[in-house]
């Protein structure tokens, strides 16, 4: 069966009002309405069918290039073949939506990159302001309530993909419902440490400077005229 192994080549997402999507191309088998459409792009042709798809949702989750195989090994045998619209209906669902989670994740990070600067607080103006706090608080709600809005669809997704054809959902290599648990934490932890990590880098080059100054003063206080 080796005429229906995939082959990995670069994909694109075409976005859901894309005027050049054909008319019902975002509705699934079971006529329920996907964010998106997913094609491959090789070259300058836009593939659409089986091979493209998978290829796309490959992509989005970067999966390793081993489960790359074993999917398309697994799909292409005649156990799992006969099922292979049906689940990549159900992968197109899980990847969109992790993408659309991924999306909000990465819109928090940069949010909280200056928003739990405990140095804000000392600042001057507007940012060192109680104003700003509250300014903060809401935004951060905002991004929390829609990282909360997309946990239930996103385990369903996957429960539904894992349930009818045992297929393990991952994101980077990671299992995605475990990174849903953590992924917000770790992020202001990371955070965290790289800020750690600066204000000693910076603590560092202000000690080197420092010591520098000194001893260039004391060399201008050397007699520069050799001993008798």
């Amino acid at each position: 069966h080796l005429t229906r192994v995939f082959d990995v080549s670069d994909t694109v997402l075409i976005p859901e009002d894309d005027p050049g999507r054909q008319k019902g191309a975002g509705r699934s088998r079971s006529g329920g309405r996907r964010s998106g459409v997913i094609h491959s792009h090789v070259g300058d042709t836009v593939v659409s069918g089986e091979q493209g798809r998978m290829e796309a949702v490959w992509d989005i989750l970067q999966l390793t290039d081993n489960d790359r195989i074993n999917l398309a090994l697994k799909y292409s045998s005649d156990d799992y073949y006969p099922h292979l619209q049906e689940a990549l209906d159900a992968w197109e669902d899980v990847a969109s939506l992790i993408q659309q989670r991924e999306s909000v994740l990465e819109q928090l990070e940069r949010f909280e990159r200056y928003a739990s600067d405990p140095n804000r607080f000392f600042e001057r103006g507007y940012r060192g302001s109680s104003k700003a706090r509250l300014t903060e608080a809401r935004r951060r709600s905002r991004y929390y309530t829609l990282l909360d809005q997309f946990e239930l669809p996103v385990l369903n997704a996957i429960h539904t993909l894992e349930g009818r054809f045992s297929d393990h959902v991952t994101y980077q290599t990671r299992p995605y419902i475990s990174k849903m648990k953590l992924d917000r934490t770790e992020m202001l932890y990371w955070l965290q440490q790289q800020r750690r990590k600066e204000a000693v880098t910076k603590e560092i080059g202000v000690s080197n400077d420092h010591m520098f100054n000194i001893h260039q003063i004391s060399l201008q206080h050397v007699d520069p005229s050799p001993s008798l």
